[in-house]
C-alpha cells in the first residue's frame, strides 16, 4: 500500500529543491526589499499551491466509496470448445490515502488452485482517467489500463495489454469493464478485444450480509 508513496515523495521534494534553487537564484540577483516575497518566491508558491490542489481527491474519487466492504465472488471463466469453469471466493474493498485509491484484496480457487489478487484503482485528476494496477499468485507480472467511468455512473471501462506465455504472445490489447448491477451486486469483466471481442471470464461480486 506504499507504491505511490516514493514517488509522491520525490515529486513534491523535486518542486520544493527546484523552488529553493530559483529563490536562491533570484535573491542573488535581485534581492527584494526587505520583508516582501521577491517574483520568483511568489511564483514558486503558486506553483506549490497548484500541484497540492491538483492532487486532492475530488468528486471522480467518491464513485470508490460505493465498493467499500466485504464481498462474495464467482468467477467464470471460458475456455473455447469447454464448459465454462465456475468458482467461488472473497473480497474485501478499502479506501486509502485519503480516498485516493480504492485497494482490493480477494482470495479464491481457479482449477484447483489458491488464488490471491491485490488491485489498486485511483482518478489521476492530472489525465481525467481512472487508472488500474492488478497483481496476484498466479503469475510474477502486473496489469495496468486506464479508461473512464460513464456518465451515469454505472460502468467504468479501462484498456490495456497483456502477455499470453502460453501462446508466445506479448503485448494482447485487453479490456476490463466493471457493471455496477445495484448497491450490493457489480460485475467485472475481462475481453480480448485483438481482432474479434471474446470475454475471458468474469467476476460477479455480491456484498457479504
Amino acid at each position: 500500500m506504499t507504491i505511490s508513496t516514493p514517488l509522491v515523495t520525490h515529486t513534491f521534494v523535486g518542486l520544493v529543491v527546484a523552488a529553493g534553487i530559483a529563490i536562491a537564484g533570484s535573491s542573488a540577483l535581485a534581492p527584494a526589499p526587505s520583508g516582501q516575497p521577491d517574483a520568483a518566491e511568489m511564483d514558486t508558491q503558486a506553483m506549490l499551491q497548484d500541484w497540492v490542489k491538483l492532487n486532492q481527491p475530488g468528486e471522480k474519487h467518491k464513485w470508490f466509496e460505493r465498493f467499500v466492504g466485504e464481498w462474495e465472488t464467482t468467477t467464470r471463466m471460458t475456455i473455447p470448445g469447454s464448459p465454462p469453469m465456475e468458482s467461488k471466493g472473497h473480497a474485501r474493498y478499502t479506501l486509502m490515502l485519503d480516498g485516493r485509491f480504492l485497494a482490493l484484496e480477494s482470495e479464491g480457487e481457479f482449477m484447483g488452485m489458491s488464488v490471491k489478487g491485490y488491485g489498486l484503482t485511483g482518478y489521476d485528476n492530472f489525465r481525467n482517467m481512472y487508472n488500474m494496477f492488478w497483481i496476484d499468485s498466479t503469475s510474477t507480472r502486473w496489469y495496468t489500463s486506464r479508461g473512464r467511468v460513464t456518465q451515469d455512473g454505472s460502468t467504468l471501462e479501462t484498456y490495456g495489454s497483456m502477455d499470453e506465455p502460453s501462446m508466445n504472445e506479448i503485448g494482447k490489447p485487453v479490456r476490463y469493464v466493471i457493471r455496477i448491477i445495484d448497491d450490493d451486486t457489480h460485475v467485472f469483466e475481462a475481453w480480448e478485444v485483438g481482432g474479434v471481442e471474446f470475454k475471458v471470464f468474469e467476476i460477479t461480486y455480491k456484498r457479504s450480509q
